[in-house]
């Protein structure tokens, strides 16, 4: 094994790998901030392309990815409950609404 694939073994489960996909290939999230770049909920990437073309929002980051909205939105949020797993060899988090996971990473 070469020194590049073991760095990429070691980093395969960290967050900010590199990768622009969650395991499963679901649940990807664009960041968007209103017009006094203040946070709101994270969006689909679908409906992120569909305000960027629409210009409604323009690209603030391109990592992570994050928009801000060009026009005036309501300032109602979900909240987020954060889990940890502290494990002896890994640890793991989770960023949940009542309706669907956000976030999920394992750290080695």
């Amino acid at each position: 094994m070469g020194r590049d694939s073991a760095a990429n073994e070691k980093l395969s489960n960290n967050i900010g790998d590199g990768k622009l996909t969650p395991k499963g290939g679901r649940n990807l999230r664009v960041y968007v901030i209103n017009q006094r770049r203040e946070p709101l909920m994270p969006t689909t990437p679908s409906k992120a392309r569909k305000l960027l073309k629409e210009q409604k929002a323009k690209v603030l980051k391109r990592t992570p990815f994050t928009i801000q909205l060009t026009y005036a939105t309501g300032e109602t949020k979900q909240s987020i409950a954060l889990g940890i797993d502290a494990g002896s060899k890994t640890i793991g988090l989770s960023a949940t609404t009542e309706e669907e996971e956000l976030f999920a990473g394992e750290v080695v």
